[in-house]
């Protein structure tokens, strides 16, 4: 297969893999819907936030690398795994019961991680693109 081959070959494979992580979230925000109806609310921000990153990470993988709005968008996906982190200790303190026999420890330690990390790195990849966006203005 010709260098050209191959690289066509892999952004045909990371466009299929884009499409399927937007379905995937597609589902993923329906499913999160469907339990805030019949179920727990604090459960269901955690089932949205994940399917909305999800479609935004498909979106990501579909835009063109260096492009500025896939910067932005990796911003947002880290922000909405940090809400999904948010969500798993809102659901831990508050509505326990919605998790069943696994208990609340495990997604409170789950969701402190998730919050700590990709919430704080959220706010982080903002003060650095502000910072890259002062310095170019200069």
């Amino acid at each position: 297969m010709s260098p050209g081959g191959v690289a066509h070959e892999h952004h045909r494979t990371q466009r299929r893999d884009g499409v399927l992580l937007i379905i995937l979230g597609v589902a993923f925000v329906a499913a999160g819907a469907f339990i805030g109806v019949v179920g727990s609310p604090w459960l269901s921000v955690g089932g949205i936030a994940f399917g909305v990153m999800a479609v935004v990470g498909g979106i990501v993988s579909l835009a063109r690398p260096g492009a500025g709005a896939r910067r932005a968008l990796m911003i947002v996906m880290s922000l909405l795994f940090g809400a999904v982190g948010a969500s798993l200790i809102a659901t831990s303190l508050f509505s326990p019961d919605a998790l069943g026999w696994r208990g609340a420890v495990a997604p409170l330690v789950m969701g402190g991680v998730c919050l700590l990390f990709f919430g704080g790195g959220g706010i982080l990849l903002i003060v650095h693109e502000v910072r890259l966006r002062l310095k170019e203005k200069r």
